[in-house]
């Protein structure tokens, strides 16, 4: 094989041309969401700031209590034994925003 022949591409920011000699390649801008820094989001609050409000807390509190109330160990909960109404929702979208987001 010629010394300019590609063997192996592991990744779209690592080249090889043997399995000793890669190539890593880093993009000048990372345009996507979770590519911020603090400063920008410092005046952002709005952007990964979370106020409970009592409705929120009101429902942590009710699905605790039931998981307290079941006497299992912390380390068997699972989803159906932790039931929240309102703040699960917020829970999806945050996993959403954490997945695909800002990841804050």
């Amino acid at each position: 094989m010629g010394s300019n022949t590609l063997l192996l591409i592991s990744s779209p920011l690592e080249i090889c041309t043997t399995r000793l000699n890669c190539i890593f390649i880093y993009p000048n801008y990372i345009d996507r969401p979770s590519a911020w820094v603090g400063s920008e989001l410092a005046i952002q609050p709005d952007q990964w700031l979370y106020m409970l409000a009592d409705e929120d807390v009101a429902d942590l509190e009710q699905a605790a209590s039931h998981y307290l109330d079941s006497g299992r160990d912390i380390g068997e909960i699972t989803k159906s034994d932790f039931p929240l109404d309102h703040f699960g929702h917020h829970l999806v979208e945050l996993r959403e925003k954490l997945l695909q987001g800002i990841g804050a």
